[in-house]
């Protein structure tokens, strides 16, 4: 379908509102579970969490109860719950996810940032990021996401070796230069930081996850020349995780 693909094309661009716009047309012509499943995500990404609830609420309603094909409903729907608070209907979707694709390591780096990390429990974390890297050890956002939960665990060493192999392996990937900032800002290295929050902006960090790295920009980069956002995007803050710092939410985790 036209209006799905561009869509689809709108997202990649960081267009979300045009993005959600075509979708929820291509819904009123012939809704699927797919089509509620990425309006889904989208919701999610701008932060419309109940809208979001919603969709892929639907999209399991229109599908064969325990279909494997069903595990990614479950999964984003565990985020959103996650997101909203509701750590119960997160647990039960996030596992559910996991049991139906359990060889799909995109359940585990859900479920362990979604339920573990989200939430300040970075060991738990580490233990689904894990099982993912064992099924898929060319994945790069389980990478960074575990450097993550390194780091807060205080193994900035390791933390910093798993988020440079992320990095290596996804440089596009404007998260990896976000984490890698912050850790050299929180570790005194105010010039490194600074570097790599002109590189997370530079590959669109704005778009894809809100303006966090424009305002550490502006209060620990003054004397710096940092690159202007490109279509930068509401998101919805999360729980503070273990050194009080928000997270942002995100689908899957990068």
């Amino acid at each position: 379908h036209g209006l799905f693909q561009l869509a689809m094309a709108e997202q990649g661009l960081g267009q979300l509102d045009s993005a959600i716009f075509h979708l929820r047309q291509v819904k009123r012509r012939a809704s699927s579970a797919e089509v509620c499943y990425r309006l889904g995500i989208l919701q999610q990404m701008r932060g419309q969490l109940p809208d979001a609830l919603l969709q892929e609420s639907e999209a399991i309603a229109m599908s064969t109860p325990d279909d494997p094909v069903t595990a990614p409903f479950h999964r984003v729907k565990g985020e959103i719950n996650a997101m909203m608070g509701d750590t119960a209907s997160a647990h039960i979707e996030l596992d559910k996810a996991v049991a139906l694709a359990p060889k799909d390591p995109v359940n585990y780096n859900s479920r362990g940032f979604y339920l573990h990390a989200w939430l300040g429990d970075h060991k738990g974390a580490i233990s689904d990021y894990n099982k993912a890297i064992k099924i898929n050890p060319n994945y790069s956002y389980v990478f960074n996401n575990r450097g993550w939960s390194l780091y807060k665990l205080g193994e900035t060493e390791k933390g910093i070796k798993d988020i440079e192999r992320a990095r290596k392996k996804k440089p596009s990937n404007p998260y990896t230069y976000r984490n890698l900032g912050v850790i050299a800002l929180e570790t005194g290295d105010t010039a490194r930081a600074c570097g790599y929050f002109r590189e997370s902006l530079q590959k669109g960090f704005t778009a894809l996850y809100g303006d966090e790295v424009e305002k550490l920009v502006a209060v620990s980069c003054k004397n710096e020349k940092m690159p202007a956002p490109a279509h930068p995007t509401p998101v919805m803050k999360g729980p503070a995780d273990q050194k009080g710092q928000q997270q942002l939410p995100r689908t899957n985790a990068p």
